[in-house]
């Protein structure tokens, strides 16, 4: 069969418009599909709008001129009612099957996008899931019960199939590579990496995560841990060292390196590599406990030069009321402290509007972070995932008394304490100077965006703007929302 993949952009300015433009993560999960359908013999392309700039109406074009059968979709929770509206349109020029998957496409919104458009929903894992469904359609061969999917029965009802089983480690490590190519491969580039090497790329060495934070949909989606082996991992950076010339890796991990013996082993690995890529992860404070600087430095030695940190919040109760600890304080400020002393770039996120914040919670969280001096931050208003334990807590996303429009503001005031603090401008001179000088370009091309689309941006709230077509102050309504504000921050 002949398959389009696609990525559809966000559709908005402000915070995720400037996201989009400056930190443009590859889709792994598409170009893992791709590999997957093209090694089942199927003819399988991806596009991606926030690479290529195409219209929705280009996109339409594309599909039908090139006589696709099939058009896959990915979607995430704050992309859901933009590519929503995109299916639509789809479905009134497309004769083919549409298929909808990624993280927003669970069980609760199957109904959402079958009458979007949608043929057939995945449901989770989407290897196995995509490469049946493509064989089924192909030979005209009922589909309604392939594993994993959601789909219109005959008379218009949402039948589900049998729930699919997740891949073994042993099945993960048989997959082929992920479908890069050189224009992939130049078209992702994260530049919020200040000394990123280029070209970069991608890579997945686990799925899932251990821990299991409310706001999340990762521990609904892959359901714990498989962590590759790190010869099977090794054996992919060669590879895309060798083919593409690749000097920098992202992972994308949820967490990355749940064992510290297994990170160990990864970084003796890496230091016996001739050619060996620079890297960034993503880490949960409490990681590695007390072998917490030996690990880190065994990970500067294998060419580890960022971190960021998933941080939420810097109140006690607020981080019980999202299953985490307050013990993460202490292990957060000694992870900052040994980035800053061995020269690893840092960043921490901190989410407002959690269950039990309050002006006084959100004034702690940039208080910590102007005393810990990570390299850079990120403060943002809670977005309630479909999925996650709190979007299933709160079905009309009312966790917190202040409402989405103020925990908006208090991030965006947090971001202007923190870039405009003269401590933290002459941090990021200093690295910048230190690690890479050509960055100073890239550096005022950010500056001048985030001025507007960042740390002044715009106080309305439009529909969706949260991630989640639900979400509106207690009290309003959707219409509501465009046209009124909250009060200001009294804090």
């Amino acid at each position: 069969m002949k398959v389009l993949l696609s990525v559809l952009g966000v559709g908005r300015q402000g915070f995720w418009g400037f996201i989009e433009r400056f930190q443009l993560r590859p889709a792994m999960g598409l170009l893992m599909l791709t590999a997957v359908g093209r090694e089942a013999g199927h003819q399988v392309d991806l596009t991606d709008q926030r690479v290529e700039h195409f219209s929705t109406e280009q996109w339409i074009e594309r599909a039908v001129t090139g006589r696709y059968d099939v058009v896959g979709l990915s979607t995430y929770s704050v992309t859901r009612d933009v590519h929503a509206a995109c299916l639509r349109q789809l479905r009134n020029h497309f004769p083919g099957k549409i298929v909808v998957g990624g993280p927003a496409a669970i069980p609760e919104c199957a109904d959402f996008w079958l009458e979007s458009g949608a043929d057939a929903m995945v449901i989770g894992e989407g290897e196995r899931t995509f490469v049946e469904l493509l064989s089924r359609w192909e030979a005209n061969k009922p589909w309604l019960d392939v594993a994993g999917t959601a789909a219109a029965d005959a008379n218009g009802r949402t039948s589900f199939g049998p729930p699919r089983s997740y891949l073994t480690v042993a099945e993960l490590e048989r997959l082929p590579y992920p479908a890069w190519t050189p224009f992939w491969i130049r078209s992702y580039v994260d530049r919020m990496i200040i000394d990123a090497r280029f070209p970069t790329a991608g890579i997945i060495a686990a799925r899932g995560c251990p821990f299991r934070c409310a706001f999340c949909g990762s521990p609904r989606m892959w359901r714990g841990v498989r962590q590759r082996s790190v010869d099977n991992v090794i054996a992919e950076i060669d590879w895309l060292v060798k083919e593409f010339g690749v000097r920098h890796l992202g992972f994308s991990d949820d967490i990355f390196g749940v064992r510290a013996s297994w990170v160990h082993e990864f970084c003796d690995a890496m230091q016996r590599r001739s050619t060996r890529p620079s890297w960034m992860i993503c880490m949960h404070p409490l990681m590695f406990g007390r072998d917490r600087r030996a690990v880190f430095a065994a990970m500067v030695r294998a060419g580890l030069n960022f971190v960021s940190f998933g941080a939420q919040s810097a109140d006690d109760t607020v981080l019980r009321n999202i299953n985490r600890t307050p013990a993460e304080l202490e292990g957060l400020k000694e992870s900052i402290a040994i980035c800053r002393s061995l020269g690893i770039g840092s960043a921490v996120t901190y989410i407002f509007g959690l269950p039990g914040d309050t002006p006084e919670t959100a004034q702690k969280a940039i208080n910590l972070v102007l005393e810990m001096r990570p390299t850079l931050a990120d403060f943002h208003p809670l977005w309630y995932f479909r999925g996650s334990e709190l979007s299933d807590k709160y079905p009309n996303c009312d966790g917190n008394p202040y409402g989405y429009a103020e925990h908006k503001r208090w991030a965006k005031q947090a971001r202007r304490r923190f870039y405009f603090d003269f401590s933290t401008i002459a941090r990021i001179v200093w690295y910048v100077g230190r690690k890479n000088p050509r960055y100073f370009l890239t550096l005022i091309r950010i500056a001048l965006a985030a001025l507007s689309h960042y740390l002044f941006e715009s106080d309305d709230v439009t529909i969706g703007d949260s991630g989640d077509e639900r979400t509106s102050p207690p009290g309003q309504s959707a219409t509501e929302i465009d046209t009124k504000r909250s009060a200001m921050n009294p804090g």
